[in-house]
């Protein structure tokens, strides 16, 4: 397998400001055209004193309930923390699933060597494809293009074609529990190398609701994911995400299982050039040459 190096430049304080903002004006839609509608809403002007300048969109509604569809972002890699707010508007009516996608490339609904972790939350138990679905938070790995029924039941319906969706874990506290219409969630993710054991990747994701926090997932994967960071819906319109103004390690990419990254001191201006200086680097399979559904 090939990869390479994506170096990148960040400024931070002596605080520990991140550098930029996330843009969901420069995300970009992935499956079905005719299945989802990510509309971003009008953000606030970069330079505030400029109004030529683009603007930044925080905050990204998906209106159609059908087929599953991911909003992805334009990193081109998996940040070392990240925090995200999500809800189902209160009209929105249906009880499905909204998510997220970890290590999501371009063109993975129809990459038979895809590989990544999706995160979905159904809000009411249902039988569909002939099985009973419960309600709950879920962590699973897919692999290669499953099925519509793969990606609901969260399984391998057919061991013989290469694809399928492995259930890692169910959330400890919202496992059998399903979110509720209109209120908000914020989802805490961290993702990097174990400390035990340096060869393995451990992904993590807490949820707060009304000021209080549960870690849901606390999972070691056998083998790291690379790709970006998405959000997903399958069968819910009407999911609305934001961000509230920067994401906290965007510009720290995780490092490859056994690479050293070694500790800069700050210089006594207050700044440093942490992509370049640091060497926190972040690590990307080469794409595949699989374009967009």
């Amino acid at each position: 397998m090939y990869y390479r190096i994506i170096l990148t430049a960040a400024f931070l304080s002596a605080t520990g400001a991140a550098s930029a903002p996330i843009n969901f004006n420069n995300w970009q839609p992935e499956g079905t055209s005719s299945a989802s509608n990510w509309l971003p809403n009008v953000g606030v002007l970069e330079d505030a004193f400029d109004p030529t300048s683009p603007r930044i969109s925080n905050q990204v509604v998906q209106t159609i309930n059908g087929l599953p569809t991911v909003f992805l972002s334009d990193i081109d890699g998996i940040a070392a923390s990240n925090t995200i707010f999500a809800r189902v508007d209160a009209g929105a009516g249906d009880d499905d699933f909204f998510g997220f996608v970890i290590g999501f490339q371009s063109g993975d609904f129809a990459n038979p060597v895809a590989d990544y972790l999706l995160v979905d939350w159904k809000k009411v138990g249902q039988v569909n494809f002939d099985a009973f679905i419960p309600a709950g938070l879920r962590l699973s790995r897919v692999t290669g293009t499953p099925s519509e029924e793969d990606l609901w039941r969260a399984i391998d319906a057919d061991p013989n074609d290469g694809s399928g969706v492995e259930q890692l874990a169910v959330g400890r506290a919202r496992g059998s529990t399903g979110w509720i219409f209109g209120r908000e969630y914020q989802f805490d993710f961290t993702y990097g190398v174990d400390s035990v054991d340096p060869t393995k990747m451990r992904f993590g994701l807490s949820v707060c609701e009304a000021g209080t926090c549960v870690q849901e997932f606390d999972q070691l994967l056998d083998a790291p994911i690379y790709g970006s960071f998405g959000f997903y819906t399958y069968s819910q319109g009407q999911v609305i995400y934001r961000s509230t103004s920067v994401d906290g390690g965007i510009a720290q990419y995780v490092p490859l299982p056994g690479t050293a990254v070694q500790p800069v001191p700050l210089p006594a201006s207050g700044m440093l050039l942490l992509g370049a200086v640091a060497g926190v680097a972040g690590w990307r399979r080469k794409r595949r040459g699989i374009s967009g559904g």
